[in-house]
C-alpha cells in the first residue's frame, strides 16, 4: 500500500479490480521461480530489452508499485496510464 494510501481510502474503493475500463488477463507457464518472474516484472527499466514494443515505462506518482501508484507505459502501438489495483 502507498504511502499517501491512508488518505486515499476514498478514492481506492472506486478504483476497483473489477472495475477497470479495461483488463488484460493472459496465461503462460514460464520456467523459473514466481519470485524470479515478478522481479523480472516489477524492473521496468528492463522491459525494452525483452518486450521489442516496449519503448519506455515510468512512475508518474511519487509513490511506486503498491496500489494507487501510476505510471506510463509507452508501446510501438500505443501508450497507457496505468495505476495499480492490485
Amino acid at each position: 500500500r502507498c504511502a499517501e494510501g491512508e488518505r486515499r481510502d476514498e478514492e481506492r474503493r472506486h478504483h476497483r479490480l473489477e472495475d477497470a475500463r479495461q483488463r488484460v488477463e493472459e496465461l503462460a507457464t514460464f520456467q523459473v521461480s514466481a519470485d524470479v518472474l515478478f522481479g523480472v516484472l516489477a524492473d521496468q527499466s528492463t522491459w525494452p530489452s525483452w518486450c521489442a514494443d516496449c519503448t519506455d515505462v515510468t512512475w508518474t506518482s511519487a509513490d511506486r508499485a503498491c496500489v494507487g501508484a501510476t505510471r506510463r507505459a509507452v508501446f510501438s502501438f500505443g501508450t497507457f496510464d496505468e495505476r495499480m489495483l492490485a
